[in-house]
């Protein structure tokens, strides 16, 4: 009887990385696009590095889904833009303020139901070029902070509202950071669908694609979470979120990820991503689809120092290390539950502190 999961986890990743797998370099153009967005009339948004998706842009008001809990991004007044602009970010901490670069002080923030969104409405003219920046007040200082890792969701949706308050009970946790595989498929209304049940978490919510993402022919990925690969910095520690839904690392994002290594030397830098380089078990199809990638990537992260990896596609919770590197498999998030280790529906809980600075985990149970 146990050794049936994982046939049937076997069977699920085979098919779906077969007959799901986009064509080299899609998701990398796709990555492109996000955070950017013009009118006829010139006024036009970026958000650096693509760091939020771009939900909506008309006249006055600009709606953003984050990746990051610290974002940076530029806004060019159209000619005939009205006189105040209304941004409404998703998706980010609580404490985040909305501040104009060389500002004496930030923009008040506006009333709201939803920890995790904000509002701000600021005068704008014509022609005006604004530098603004949402971010907690403490995002850029060094310090002890905590972060979770949840990821493979799937099918088990209707039952995500179970982690709202053990999270909220969390002290100073201040995201949750994922492998992916948050749908049963990659179709516009399952996302959404998902978008609607983070909202209702206490904390912003930061993840990469998974093989059951896979968008197919639409990339509905894209314009409704952002990037499938990004890298953002929050006091002080790195993290880079890669796309692995394929079983395989595209180019280039080899070729980002260099740059967010040689960036991170020197302080605190997690990666995660959803299929591991290598199955810590062997028995579950967890794996990249060619040893010499994964032992390939392996060696990129030692060399450039990397402290821990996170990974997911294996529905439990196990705690290795991959080429020396201290890896954890974390796919607790209500997907079919292998229970090879007796492990169900969890999280994890990472504290960032000490000195030197280390990082703690621990799994939090959600039965």
């Amino acid at each position: 009887m146990r050794w049936q999961a994982p046939r049937l986890s076997l069977l699920i990743a085979l098919v779906c990385v077969a007959g799901c797998m986009p064509p080299d370099g899609a998701h990398c153009r796709q990555d492109d696009k996000v955070g950017q967005a013009s009118q006829a009339d010139g006024s036009a948004v970026e958000v650096a590095q693509g760091l939020a998706a771009v939900h909506v842009f008309t006249e006055g008001y600009l709606e953003l889904w984050a990746q990051s809990p610290v974002l940076h991004l530029s806004y060019e007044v159209g000619a005939r833009a009205p006189a105040t602009l209304r941004v409404r970010v998703r998706n980010i901490p609580a404490d985040a303020v909305l501040w104009p670069f060389a500002a004496a002080e930030p923009v008040l923030r506006l009333p709201g139901t939803r920890p995790t969104v904000g509002e701000w409405l600021l005068p704008v003219s014509p022609g005006q070029r604004l530098e603004l920046e949402v971010a907690p007040p403490d995002g850029a200082a060094a310090g002890d902070f905590a972060f979770g890792v949840l990821s493979d969701i799937q099918e088990a949706l209707d039952r995500f509202g179970d982690f709202a308050e053990p999270l909220e009970a969390e002290a100073g946790l201040r995201f949750v950071i994922s492998t992916g595989d948050l749908a049963r498929n990659g179709t516009a209304a399952s996302f959404r669908a998902v978008q609607a049940a983070l909202e209702a978490l206490p904390v912003p919510f930061y993840s990469t694609i998974g093989n059951h993402d896979l968008p197919g022919v639409v990339p509905h990925w894209g314009d409704i979470f952002g990037r499938t690969s990004f890298h953002f910095r929050f006091k002080g520690v790195a993290f880079s979120l890669l796309d692995t839904a394929t079983a395989s690392l595209d180019g280039c994002v080899y070729e980002a990820l260099q740059g967010w290594l040689a960036a991170s030397r020197g302080g605190l830098h997690v990666v995660a991503m959803h299929i591991p380089p290598f199955d810590p078990v062997g028995t579950r199809s967890g794996a990249f689809r060619s040893r010499r990638e994964g032992l390939r990537l392996l060696n990129t992260l030692g060399a450039a120092g990397v402290d821990m990896t996170f990974y997911g596609h294996l529905h439990t919770a196990m705690f290795f290390a991959n080429g020396g590197i201290p890896a954890w498999i974390s796919g607790g998030g209500g997907a079919i539950e292998e229970r090879m280790d007796g492990i169900g529906r969890h999280y994890l809980r990472v504290d960032v502190g000490g000195v030197p600075r280390d990082l703690q985990v621990a799994i939090r149970r959600i039965e």
